[in-house]
């Protein structure tokens, strides 16, 4: 017996303890699960190092696990729902998940256990995979009624360019983008040589069909063109097309053109008009030409540059940016016809309303 005694002490010298290992191994940090680099496809799991009692660290086993659903977080889930990733592995603490489903949820866990197979569980996480790229959109937009422009609201100084609005494969139709160029020669064809040689009408604006282009020169032709561009930057040019700008317009005379006569002498008479405004020149560079004649054959801009005399009169005649003179060296009695002609910058004339006074005995 005492012999035995003897073997059993040098039994438990050797194995250090005859005392079952029934402890369970402690996960590291708390059971906390970093999850890294996660891709399309894969993600990188990490664990902190577990302790034991009675297995050393580097001797404790590694399992990853997974699952479609939050249903894995003791040892009992784990068995029931859980996943393999792979076979438990020595000192193992980061793993590689791979052939993963884009833009899927995944949940996972690691099992750790001891040389006794006493196993623990870290604490349950989860990620989401990334979601698949768009397929990159290298389709341009197709510009509308196969590209054709047309003119509107010509003036001597704008033209309002109009289209049919594109359509495209990826982009909605009211985010494609419009914006129109513009040249004096016909080298405005495509993109390119609308970027180049062109002269842009403002940026980029969205679901629209018309654009005015101002500040134009008369009688001048123009060309123009546009560029319909969708979310993912893809240009399409319509067709060049040209349109000529129109004549300057006249002057138009104030107060529809009405002269008045206050006061009135013997030998002079005060005359009394509106301003005229144009479109181009501006109210105070107008000129005024007073004409007279003792017949009513004045009321026109020819008539009265044909028949008229230009007024004797206090100021210039013509005069600039004025809105009344005095007309000397008439005769007392005598009726006379008066009229007034505005001059624009262009020498675009118009006439106002001929006005007839009777000077004073």
């Amino acid at each position: 017996m005492k012999q035995l005694f003897v073997c059993a002490a040098v039994i438990m010298l050797m194995l250090g303890s005859c005392r079952e290992d029934t402890i369970v191994p402690v996960p590291g940090s708390d059971g906390v699960i970093t999850i890294s680099v996660v891709t399309q496809t894969t993600a990188t799991i990490t664990v902190a190092e577990a302790s034991d009692d009675r297995t050393d660290q580097s001797y404790l086993y590694y399992e990853l696990v997974t699952s479609s659903s939050n249903d894995i977080n003791t040892i009992g889930d784990v068995d029931l729902n859980g996943t393999s990733a792979g076979e438990a592995e020595r000192n193992k603490t980061i793993f590689l998940l791979e052939g993963l489903t884009a833009g899927t949820t995944y949940y996972v866990n690691v099992i750790v256990a001891d040389e006794a197979l006493n196993r623990a569980v870290y604490t349950s996480t989860s990620f989401t995979t990334e979601s698949e790229s768009a397929e990159a959109d290298n389709t341009a937009p197709t510009a509308g009624s196969s590209g054709t422009l047309s003119f509107s609201s010509v003036t001597d100084a704008s033209i309002q360019v109009n289209w049919t609005a594109a359509t495209d494969e990826t982009s909605t139709q009211t985010s494609l983008q419009y914006l129109v160029y513009y040249s004096e020669s016909d080298n405005i064809g495509n993109t390119g040589l609308m970027e180049t040689n062109g002269t842009a009408n403002g940026s980029y604006a969205a679901n629209i069909v018309n654009s005015t282009v101002s500040g134009l020169d008369y009688l001048t032709t123009y060309y123009f063109n546009v560029i319909v561009k969708d979310e993912a930057g893809n240009k399409t040019p319509y067709t060049s097309s040209s349109q000529a700008t129109a004549a300057p317009e006249e002057p138009v005379p104030g107060d529809s053109g009405t002269i008045t006569a206050a006061p009135i002498y013997s030998a002079s008479v005060t005359l009394n008009w509106t301003k005229a405004t144009d479109n181009i020149t501006a109210q105070s560079a107008l000129t005024y030409t007073i004409y007279q004649s003792t017949s009513a054959n004045i009321s026109t801009v020819s008539d009265a540059e044909d028949n008229g005399s230009t007024s004797s009169t206090s100021s210039t005649n013509p005069g600039t940016d004025i809105s009344g003179v005095q007309v000397n060296g008439l005769s007392p009695a005598t009726t006379y016809y008066f009229n007034v002609v505005v001059q624009d910058g262009d020498t675009n004339k118009s006439a106002y309303t001929m006005l007839q006074v009777t000077t004073n005995p």
